[in-house]
């Protein structure tokens, strides 16, 4: 059963600027705006939001009447080159394997890149013995292993500004069950922050493209490190993106340390049942360089990612030391 499953797995001046919608079919990031002149101040207000609900968009199950699709429509196109109507060979794309046929992952809607969400998803699944989206979700909702994003000070509404400082926390135990009240104060791990220097544009918050981890609420952390990676979060609706490349050789060690927390018979790590296939199905994943570029002279080395989140506000509470984790293993 692992097998086949794996084996399936193939921050700055500021503008004043009203809100605009971007060109439709671009499915670029909004840009950091220019400075023009005139420097509108923060108005001294913030925003702290907590992470309520992931949507991995797996293309291989449908979902809330979803055909499966849904991945097409996440994220962003992040390496400039649009997959869907190619002919292959694709000239300008980073090459898959050494020798023989190359392939290449077909892109989302107006090139957006997210093969993370076409089969990462599979094997996260099976850690979960069921659709890890929904159980995933099922432990933010209980307030385990939930992210917080806390932007100091915004600037007016419908004004852009191009140094809007945010940072990312992981949150702590509370205590008891959330209730995702506006006055609710949310602790934060120590140590595990990541600042930006971000800007907002068209009524969005912009982390600004840079390295990042993001880390899901499984019976362990499931950090996936991220470069070339941007968060995207409307302040209307308060529902947000996060888009990048990850690493594979992260993902990788990431599946493998959480694997013996579901099952002990993975703790003898020479086992290669699991390493060999994992390792396989990666590979296959690779579609992009780890700076977000294509160079059909070199062999891609990331993977590319978009993970869709719906948040709400809440106060950012006080800093808690991290926990350990116990060994699933023993001593």
């Amino acid at each position: 059963m692992l097998s086949s499953i794996l084996v399936f797995i193939t921050a700055c001046g500021t503008v004043i600027e009203t809100d605009q919608p971007q060109a439709s079919g671009s499915a670029k990031p909004p840009t950091r705006p220019h400075t023009e002149g005139f420097d509108p101040q923060l108005d001294g207000q913030g925003l702290t939001l907590v992470v309520r609900r992931w949507r991995l968009n797996e293309s291989y199950v449908a979902a809330n009447g979803e055909n499966g699709d849904a991945w097409r429509r996440a994220g962003y196109d992040l390496d400039g080159l649009d997959t869907r109507d190619a002919i292959i060979p694709i000239s300008g794309h980073c090459r898959t394997k050494e020798d023989g046929y190359q392939t290449w992952a077909v892109d989302g809607d107006d090139g957006r890149d997210n093969t993370f969400a076409r089969v990462a998803p599979l094997f996260l699944d099976y850690l979960e013995k069921s659709r890890a989206e929904d159980t995933f979700n099922g432990r933010l909702e209980d307030g385990h292993g939930n992210l917080l994003l806390h932007i100091p000070r915004l600037p007016p509404p419908g004004v852009a500004h191009s140094s809007v400082e945010g940072t990312l926390h992981r949150a702590g135990a509370l205590g008891f069950s959330p209730t995702f009240d506006a006055q609710e104060a949310w602790p934060f791990l120590e140590g595990e922050d990541q600042s930006f220097m971000g800007y907002v544009t068209q009524g969005q918050w912009v982390s600004g493209f840079g390295p990042m981890r993001i880390t899901l609420p499984g019976l362990v952390p499931l950090e996936l490190r991220l470069s070339h990676a941007i968060i995207v979060v409307s302040l209307d609706d308060l529902r947000g993106t996060v888009a990048g490349v990850l690493d594979p050789d992260s993902y990788r060690r990431t599946v493998l340390d959480a694997v013996p927390y579901y099952d002990a018979k993975y703790c003898d790590r020479s086992d290669s049942t699991l390493a060999y296939p994992l390792e396989e199905g990666i590979a296959d994943m690779k579609d992009i360089l780890a700076d977000g570029s294509q160079d059909e002279n070199a062999f891609c080395d990331g993977i590319s990612l978009a993970i869709e989140f719906e948040a709400v506000p809440v106060r950012l509470g006080p800093e808690q030391a991290p926990l350990p984790l116990e060994d699933p293993c023993g001593p």
